[in-house]
């Protein structure tokens, strides 16, 4: 699959600049049909345009004041799953497969200081062009973005309160109705093959729990038994209780 990334007019030497550090080839008309990924910069923003798909993925964070007041944001199930109490100090989050962000962004909303890693190059790219623009307009949440696979991450830093990990579901089916910043996620990055390891890597990493997000009938990932589940229609939140320096 043949990746590119191109700008519009006076972007295309932001373009440029981003072709040679993450290694994405750099391309111009008359050669962008040819291409499978297209990653455009654009004046206001960086979209993903998709072989197949009518309309481009640009990854937003919502703004606004109202956004960070939601009654009901503490009992989303995966803000329950990771533990957040109002009257704790901030909890320290790695999300270790960031895709396009919504994990990262509601568990900051909560006041949570969130780490992102993401080794894609194309869907970094996207999140970095999204919290560009959401802290031009919020500097209240902790959200901090590294380029890197998460594996090779892990290996240099200390340990965090909670990691959570969402692999890559297996393949939609025809007529699965899915986001499309998800079936974007389903072409760019597959299947992450690699899931079972970085889980036993994550185990010795995390010093309070573990939550990882699976498809409501899949079996629990590297087939570790959970402590608990919480489940939504169609999907759940396994967790898993690290007692050892919880302090």
């Amino acid at each position: 699959m043949q990746i590119a990334i191109t700008g519009v007019e006076e972007q295309l030497s932001v373009a440029a600049a981003l072709s040679e550090q993450y290694q994405i080839p750099l391309v111009t008309a008359p050669h962008l049909e040819a291409v499978d990924i297209l990653l455009v910069v654009n004046k206001d923003n960086v979209a993903c345009h998709l072989e197949g798909f009518q309309q481009p993925l640009i990854v937003d964070f919502p703004t606004g004041k109202a956004k960070y007041q939601s009654a009901s944001l503490m009992q989303h199930p995966l803000v329950r799953a990771v533990g957040v109490k109002k009257a704790d100090p901030p909890l320290t989050i790695l999300d270790v497969t960031a895709g396009v962000g919504d994990d990262a962004y509601l568990l900051a909303r909560t006041g949570c200081n969130v780490t992102m890693i993401e080794r894609n190059p194309v869907i970094y790219l996207l999140l970095q062009d999204a919290l560009k623009r959401l802290r031009v307009s919020s500097s209240s949440l902790t959200i901090n973005l590294v380029f890197a696979d998460a594996m090779n991450y892990l290996a240099d830093i200390d340990s965090v309160d909670v990691i959570i990990c969402d692999p890559m579901f297996p393949k939609f089916g025809k007529h699965a109705k899915v986001k499309k910043s998800m079936q974007f996620l389903q072409v760019i990055v597959g299947e992450n093959h690699d899931a079972g390891a970085l889980f036993q890597t994550i185990l010795n990493k995390a010093r309070k729990r573990i939550v990882v997000k699976r498809p409501k009938l899949a079996p629990p990932l590297a087939n570790q038994i959970p402590d608990y589940s919480l489940k939504t229609k169609n999907y759940r939140f396994d967790v898993y209780l690290v007692f050892k320096s919880c302090g």
